[in-house]
């Protein structure tokens, strides 16, 4: 009997001693990285749908196959709009949709509740962009989803085309400045991300980045970034950026370039924690 009772209180001390193990282990996890453990990691996706292109069953499915927590999605047009709600009504049970015939169309999809979300022009001119504040744990976080000017759309007939792609480059500055004085006020971290229809090294994003916002391509330690367009419905190679992810108060974790879709972009998604 006394062997016996000596093997139960060494089992038990081994249980005790392994349960102290792994809770130090853990702990000195955390201790070494208190960000990854005390925060949870956000996904985002942008994503030029292309309105009138055939094969948004691919778009489509590379949504599905991404699942990213945040969707933007420009040039959304009404048909997708009701296939993306029907076959993603579980996934993405919150949506702040605009759509439109055309280029104008415009939506944020969230497997996060939608506190409240408004569509707004992206002023001086009438395209639209779209807001959500997104409640996550204890945080909101402001998404704001835009698609900017394109370079050689003519706002006047008699324009050359020459003219029309100065002019509206000087339209996308003036829509990044009208976006830093809408959301100067807002302390809490935003996450703004789009189709910008210019490079990182073009005026508007060389606005946006010496006015606090970050890239995500820049920023993140894990990337696989580069040219977004033109993309998958082009025989093309694809040798601009045009599409991205930026924020302000959020660490990037990656951010990557995503071949594939049934679009003239390529989508691109980021991974991202809330300070």
């Amino acid at each position: 009997m006394g062997d016996s009772v000596t093997r139960i209180i060494v089992t038990i001390n081994l249980q005790n001693f392994w349960q102290r193990w792994v809770l130090l282990l853990l702990l000195s996890m955390v201790i070494a990285n208190p960000v990854a453990y005390a925060k949870k990691t956000v996904s985002a996706l942008t994503f030029n749908l292309l309105y009138d292109s055939v094969h948004s069953k691919q778009s489509m499915n590379l949504i599905k196959k991404l699942s990213s927590d945040i969707v933007c999605l420009t040039e959304l047009t009404p048909v997708f709009s009701r296939k993306f709600t029907k076959k993603f009504s579980r996934l993405y049970q919150y949506r702040a949709f605009y759509a439109k015939r055309g280029t104008w169309g415009i939506g944020i999809a969230s497997r996060y509740p939608i506190v409240k979300s408004k569509i707004f022009p992206i002023k001086p001119h009438r395209i639209p962009g779209v807001e959500a504040v997104i409640k996550i744990g204890k945080h909101q976080l402001l998404v704001s989803c835009v698609h900017l000017f394109p370079p050689g759309a003519k706002r006047k007939k008699s324009d050359s085309l020459w003219a029309s792609i100065k002019k509206n480059t000087q339209l996308r500055v003036y829509q990044v400045k009208y976006l830093q004085r809408k959301y100067r006020y807002w302390k809490k971290s935003i996450l703004l991300l789009g189709d910008m229809n210019e490079s990182r090294s073009g005026r508007a994003m060389k606005f946006l980045l010496k006015s606090g916002y970050q890239h995500a391509c820049q920023m993140a330690s894990k990337t696989r970034c580069g040219a977004t367009y033109p993309g998958a419905t082009s025989r093309l190679p694809a040798v601009i950026e045009i599409d991205h992810i930026l924020g302000r108060k959020l660490e990037f974790v990656s951010a990557r370039v995503v071949k594939g879709g049934g679009s003239d972009h390529y989508p691109v998604t980021a991974k991202f924690i809330i300070r």
